[in-house]
């Protein structure tokens, strides 16, 4: 392993590998970074423990140093040891020195999170250090301080009863306790009711620790500024009451799009135990009679869409029974049913929005599937549905009356309420924020795909499903903690910067729904209050990866004080252009979400697992889903199948896997030094090309090259294009074909081709088939104007 062969001595020739590490810089310096045996793999990278030790030891008063790596709940972390020659300072203040110091010298990632001061390096008998017998790192924890003031203890209950939390001190920070947008949004609606203040988002964002958010809810109270927003009331039943503006966009699409599935919401719980079967459709039943929505219909009245609230479910139960099939084919019916109900298209104006199944698999074992239409539910209603459906069906086996508080408000006085807050003024503010913020250019994504995007979207989608590693999801929450992320925040980073990456285009708008419920009443009613924004994402590859945090946060912080705006007033104010072929404003969508009926339990002795059921349509090109699941994060992303084969969308879900991991590691590093490929990709990659790591072929052309990989990998597939693949064999064999009639036409060296195809397979043929007739290519867009197209030809002589 010590003597290796040249790559560029003669044959026979070897280099000793002598474990030094160096780099030749551009300006031709060879820059010394150390040993190779000293290096240990943190977070994604190489560290070297010694050059940190190195910078420790330059410190005043460092005698002693050493660093290394220890294995935490949160993964690896650094460690520094010291010791110290004479000095006055106290043990807290030479630390916080010491790091501070090492912060303006080092990456993030190679800062110790712990510096520990020693007496003395412990020592083996043979008077070597002894790393064993290093201390463990002592992680501090905050010091409790309880709330003392009114405010404060009025502030710390609204928290307490958002997070679900028994205890919470002046000095608990809003992220460190699992803080995200959705809780965010509650505990702002709360406090500006409960403290009478007119309280933006960020506020709470800014003020993440709950005495800096007290004492900023206190100071806005002696500012005198209010709350602005009039309570949700109850509207006359026998009025006739106009959609919600969330409903009335859903109720276009419908009209326009009546057999799609595209706003079909479905969900499959498989539920072990004994059911009573009776008691759960009577605890159905009363869910839909508590929630309006559940029992209303969007008839049109003179051309106009209204809601109709009716007073009888009008839903029954349907129930199958399966368990005398075999286990195979019970499963498979099972699929098949749910698939069928996530497909099959509503009838808005005369219902039901919602159809309910259970199957009985065994004795045990049901399955219950849920299907519902966007217009009356998403995801926070469906978390009420469960909740809810849960606590009443408990209540009536134990013979008892349902344990739910009566509603005060429902989601028809909501739609009324909505309108009245809007034309107040509130929607030429947030119109005014939103037209400033995405300007007048509305690009189109254009994604590498696998098929040319056709004029009218077909909504045929897949799924791609994956799973993020407990290390990662482990290291992703502590990083949001630390820095004062939410996962949607982080999330979206990673995802803007594979779309940098693949489309080469630096400005960018990525869709996110957001809650909606900006009213504490609103808390608890199943609806349709979801809204989509537009996040406008501008890149550069020198940008630091803490910028792109700092931007993104901020986007995302303005966006949410300015969620109410219906997403089609945008689309109508901002004028994009606009096509059958793709959404307007946005083709890609980030959505983070966590939910209790996701989670598995209990209920009523039975245990309860949810299964996805999503109707496999789509409105969008791509659509990134992460599901906060306790100790992990599922991810799915969405594609259209007009532009997208599954290989491509499995790459690309671990392109975004290796850039989250490296947006962790260094808020130094710049943009465009991020690993896109994964180690064993790049290894791969080699392979492929039949080039050992750190052989170069610089004395052949490459359809030289191909040539021969043609005749040792003559059935690999070497061209992929619009489902149609062809092997080295073939392509080569085409091109060969075609090189012989140019070359009977005057092709020759010096003599220049142009060649003007859309991506096609026929276009790699021509051009390697001008390279193989001794040719150069002259790449012609046939989309450019005539005259663009001469000039280029006679320029190129």
């Amino acid at each position: 392993e010590r003597f290796v062969a040249d790559p560029l001595g003669e044959q026979g020739a070897r280099l000793y590998r002598t474990g030094d590490r160096a780099r030749w810089t551009a300006d031709g310096v060879i820059e010394y970074l150390g040993r190779l045996d000293q290096q240990v793999k943190l977070r994604g990278f190489r560290v070297e423990p010694e050059e940190i030790e190195a910078r420790l030891l330059a410190q005043d008063g460092v005698a002693q140093a050493v660093v290394l790596v220890r294995e935490t709940a949160a993964g690896g972390q650094l460690i520094g040891y010291y010791t110290v020659t004479e000095t006055n300072e106290t043990e807290e203040t030479q630390t916080t020195r010491l790091k501070t110091a090492l912060a303006a010298e080092l990456p993030e990632y190679m800062v110790p999170a712990q510096l520990m001061r020693l007496d003395a390096m412990p020592l083996s008998p043979s008077g070597k250090l002894d790393r064993r017998a290093l201390p463990e790192p002592q992680w501090q924890v905050r010091e409790h301080v309880e709330p003392v003031t009114a405010l404060e203890q009025q502030i710390a209950g609204i928290w307490r009863e958002v997070l679900g939390l028994a205890q919470i001190g002046l000095r608990d920070d809003f992220f460190a306790l699992g803080g995200h947008s959705l809780l965010a949004t509650q505990i702002i609606s709360r406090t500006r009711q409960a403290c009478d203040v007119e309280l933006p988002l960020r506020a709470l964002f800014e003020n993440s620790e709950l005495g800096a958010f007290a004492e900023q809810v206190r100071l806005i109270q002696v500012s005198g500024k209010t709350n602005q927003q009039l309570p949700i009331e109850k509207v006359d039943r026998s009025q006739s009451v106009p959609l919600s503006y969330s409903q009335q966009r859903m109720w276009f699409l419908w009209q326009m799009e009546p057999d799609s599935p595209a706003y079909n919401v479905g969900g499959m719980a498989r539920l072990r135990g004994v059911l009573d079967v009776g008691r759960f459709e009577a605890a159905l039943q009363a869910l839909i009679m508590r929630h309006e929505t559940l029992r209303t219909t969007f008839p049109s009245i003179d051309g106009v869409a209204r809601q109709q609230v009716h007073p009888e479910t009008g839903l029954r139960l349907d129930c199958k029974d399966f368990s005398a099939l075999d286990a195979d084919r019970r499963e498979q019916r099972v699929q098949q049913l749910a698939d069928s109900e996530a497909h099959t298209p509503f009838d808005l104006e005369t219902g039901p929005l919602l159809r309910a199944c259970l199957v009985k698999t065994a004795e045990l074992e049901h399955y219950l599937v849920l299907t519902l239409h966007h217009i009356v539910t998403e995801g926070w209603a469906m978390d009420i549905f469960a909740r809810e459906l849960s606590a009443l069906y408990e209540a009536f086996v134990d013979d008892r009356e349902s344990p739910l508080a009566p509603l005060p408000v429902q989601y028809l006085d909501y739609s009324v309420w909505q309108r009245q807050w809007l034309e107040s003024g509130e929607r030429q503010r947030q119109l005014d924020y939103w037209t400033a913020q995405l300007g007048r250019e509305h690009p189109l994504l254009e994604l590498p795909a696998d098929r040319p995007r056709p004029p009218v979207q077909s909504h045929q989608g897949e799924l791609f499903r994956f799973d993020l590693s407990d290390d990662l999801a482990a290291r992703v929450r502590a990083f949001n903690a630390q820095n004062g992320l939410t996962l949607f925040m982080t999330m979206t980073a990673a995802l803007a910067v594979l779309l940098y990456r693949y489309s080469g285009q630096n400005d960018l708008r990525i869709g996110a729904p957001v809650a909606n419920r900006i009213r504490p009443e609103s808390e608890g009613l199943i609806g349709a209050f979801l809204n989509t924004q537009v996040l406008r994402c501008q890149l550069d590859g020198q940008m630091s990866v803490g910028e792109l945090f700092e931007q993104v946060r901020h986007t995302v912080i303005e966006g949410q004080s300015h969620q109410d705006l219906p997403f089609d007033h945008l689309v109508e104010a901002l004028q994009p252009p606009r096509s059958a072929a793709y959404n307007p404003l946005f083709q890609v969508m980030c959505n983070v979400q966590r939910w209790e009926f996701q989670q598995s339990r209990t209920l009523a002795g039975m245990t309860v697992e949810y299964l996805a059921n999503d109707a496999r349509a789509t409105k969008f090109d791509l659509n990134l889903e992460v599901t906060d699941l306790d100790h992990r994060l599922g991810c799915c992303l969405t594609y259209s199948t007009d532009l997208f084969d599954e290989p491509r969308i499995a790459r690309m879900a671990g392109h975004w896997r290796n850039l989250l991991e490296a947006l962790l590691a260094d808020p130094q590093q710049l943009l465009s030094e991020l690993p896109l490929l994964g180690a064993t990709e790049q290894q791969n990659l080699l392979d492929s090309l039949g080039v050992e790591p750190g052989e170069h072929r610089l004395d052949q052309c490459i359809h030289h090259l191909f040539s021969e990989q043609a005749l040792v990998r003559q059935d690999a597939p070497a061209l992929t294009f619009a489902g149609q693949t062809l092997s080295y064999a073939e392509l080569d064999s085409r091109a060969n074909r075609l090189a012989w009639m140019l070359r009977e036409r005057g092709v020759g060296p010096q003599v220049r081709v142009g060649l003007a195809l859309e991506r096609s397979l026929e276009m790699v043929i021509g051009l390697l088939a001008i390279l193989k007739a001794g040719g150069a290519y002259v790449p012609l867009d046939p989309e450019y104007p005539l005259d663009r197209l001469h000039y280029m030809i006679e320029d190129s002589g």
